[in-house]
């Protein structure tokens, strides 16, 4: 039976959207005939903020091993000086007071969408290396030093490290080069081609730094996987150099086992909406960088000012949208007339967050200027079989949604064709004919189903790279 490492400073109870598809490796990997090890920060080095769902620990198996290493924050260690010095400190992020946005118009808004001041400038010249290419940098030292004792003690066949955060390929390619195995580099986002982070792309010393840092990954890797055709491509065109085979595309999925006691099967159909009440529409999760739901608040507020619909008619609950000094959606909503039917709620744990979407009428889905990624929550759409309205310009998520013919896609800046999709939306709930997607996506987007692309991939790296050393003798 081979043994696998798996890589990932992400991983329970830690919660993030991106350690759903780690759980479900680790979870259903052992079906196929693999032992497991997992290689994971310690919960008392999580950044101060973590989202932590202990329940999700119960969905690993009791035979998988999990080693956990200590992690430093640079960040965090500047401001504990800083602090024992007498300086003032938002303890909650890092951030000098000294440095924060003045107060204005300026400071109202989401700092995704704030000019860079002078002082910020500043302070990026000095934090940014300290961060580059994340802020778990300071895992990567103690994460290599245990990752080495567990090689030497119980030898792995084959390293697997899930990305983002980009540490964790940075320490799988350092103990590749330890134990000299092979190694499977999931990038579950592209590193660059993200326009949510588009100094990735700059010619400053940051962008060549990930430049470098990303070719090194991916020149090291005897597999790469990306999660979408579109990203595939892309990283094709920046390495032409290099077999294409050793590129593939594995979707993200859903763990139907998230779902049994949920509603039972997630194949059946849902019930038919009453019309005698709001739709709810619901949208689960942070927004962050460019990701924003504006455009529909507005489009809401101009339906309201038209007449054509009221809260009695819609309801949209934005579920993980409190946070703490974050007050941009409720201004929106409140400047646009939209207030009485944007629900501002905090985060919930994720059972319940599924709880809430089988409990929808329709579901939304935001993704702007990410042409290249897919929300992980769509599958989680996907296997509760309600419709779901998409706002997104061309790309991959676009082409997910036409593909399975999830629900109307409505480009945000198209406030007009907005404004008529939410309408007929209306309509048609009102009248029960609310159009459901088409079951047989649950079928193609099942995480327990999809593990047989894992271990296809993981079982090749173990061949290539056996086939190399026969040849050459030696893998560098």
């Amino acid at each position: 039976m081979p043994n696998c490492l798996i890589v990932a400073s992400h991983f329970p109870p830690f919660r993030s959207a991106g350690v759903f598809r780690t759980i479900r490796v680790a979870r259903y990997l052992p079906e196929h005939e693999w032992s497991i090890e997992v290689l994971t920060v310690d919960p008392k080095s999580y950044l101060a903020g973590s989202s932590q769902s202990p329940e999700l620990l119960r969905r690993i198996p009791e035979d998988v091993k999990i080693h956990r290493a200590m992690a430093v924050h640079p960040l965090q260690v500047m401001t504990a000086i800083k602090s024992w010095k007498g300086g003032k400190s938002d303890s909650r992020n890092g951030q000098s007071v000294g440095t924060a946005t003045p107060k204005g118009e300026t400071a109202k808004r989401p700092p995704e969408l704030q000019s860079v001041s002078l002082p910020q400038r500043v302070k990026d010249a000095i934090t940014v290396p300290l961060m580059t290419p994340d802020r778990w940098i300071g895992w990567l030292p103690f994460a290599v030093r245990k990752g080495r004792r567990i090689l030497n003690t119980r030898p792995a066949d084959v390293i697997y490290s899930s990305g983002p955060p980009w540490t964790n390929h940075l320490v799988a390619e350092k103990l590749r080069r330890h134990a000299m195995i092979p190694w499977v580099a999931d990038f579950r986002d592209p590193w660059l081609g993200n326009n949510f982070r588009p100094r990735r792309q700059g010619d400053d010393w940051v962008g060549r730094r990930h430049q470098m840092l990303e070719k090194r990954v991916i020149e090291s890797a005897n597999i790469v996987i990306l999660n979408t055709d579109r990203a595939r491509q892309s990283v094709l065109e920046r390495y032409r150099e290099l077999p294409p085979e050793k590129f593939v595309v594995i979707n993200n999925g859903f763990d139907p086992a998230d779902f049994e006691d949920l509603n039972g099967d997630p194949s059946a159909s849902p019930a038919l909406p009453d019309g005698n009440r709001p739709l709810r529409l619901v949208h689960t999760g942070a927004f962050y960088g460019k990701r924003n739901v504006d455009a529909l608040i507005r489009a809401i507020g101009r339906l309201v000012q038209e007449g054509k619909v009221s809260s009695s008619d819609l309801q949209v609950d934005l579920i993980g949208a409190q946070r703490p000094g974050r007050t941009h959606e409720r201004n929106v909503a409140e400047s646009s007339g939209a207030a009485d039917m944007i629900n501002i709620l905090p985060s919930l744990p994720h059972a319940q967050c599924l709880a809430q979407m089988s409990a929808a009428d329709a579901l939304l889905l935001v993704q702007t200027e990410a042409p290249l990624c897919i929300p992980g929550k769509v599958f989680e759409y996907i296997a509760v079989k309600k419709p779901v309205l998409t706002l997104a310009g061309e790309g991959a998520t676009a082409d997910l949604v036409a593909k399975e013919q999830l629900g109307p896609c409505v480009d945000p800046e198209n406030s007009d064709q907005l404004a008529t999709c939410l309408q007929q939306f209306v309509h048609q709930f009102r009248e029960n004919r609310m159009p459901l997607p088409d079951g047989s996506a649950a079928e193609r987007y099942d995480g327990r189903k999809q593990i047989r692309q894992f271990d296809t991939a993981l079982r090749a790296a173990i061949e290539n790279h056996a086939n190399a050393s026969s040849i050459n003798g030696d893998v560098r």
